[in-house]
């Protein structure tokens, strides 16, 4: 049986009313960002070598959509040299490191102090990558990371 061409237009036109109503739920973004490294100036980190570089840096979380906060769930710092991988293991302290684990919409949070590095002086180039985990306020996850390149010698 054929349908009259107006039956299949209304059809039409009701289910797209039909979904155009339903509200799409916002997913949040979220960048991390790092200050300028500064090399072997204030206290020297207490678990740097002895005669070893250090690096100081700070580190801002921001939520880029504005539709949506982020509770943050974990975070990791790996270190990269050109023989080996290595990564911390994850924690979720981000009270203690920036004074709560939440970025509002649109918001930022930055570390109450700042975040290190060191190397022995052996003239190689090092990476580190810092890794952030949440859920947005819809339950949607979120990941954004940082990557700091530096030569120790």
């Amino acid at each position: 049986m054929k349908l009259p061409f107006p039956f299949f237009t209304l059809t039409l036109w009701a289910l797209v009313a039909l979904f155009s109503s339903v509200p799409v739920e916002a997913t949040a973004g979220m960048v991390a960002e790092t200050s300028e490294l500064i090399r072997n100036a204030g206290p020297r980190p207490p678990d740097a070598a002895p005669g070893a570089n250090w690096w100081y840096y700070g580190v801002v979380l921001k939520e880029t959509s504005g539709k949506s906060g982020i509770r943050l769930t974990g975070w990791s710092k790996c270190y990269i040299t050109r023989d080996d991988v290595g990564c911390e293991n994850v924690r979720s302290n981000f009270q203690k490191l920036y004074g709560t684990d939440r970025i509002p919409p649109g918001g930022e949070i930055r570390l109450l102090k700042p975040a290190w590095v060191w190397a022995k002086k052996t003239g190689n180039a090092y990476e580190v990558e810092g890794s952030y985990w949440g859920l947005d306020d819809n339950g949607n996850k979120v990941r954004a990371s940082y990557r700091l390149k530096f030569r120790s010698d």
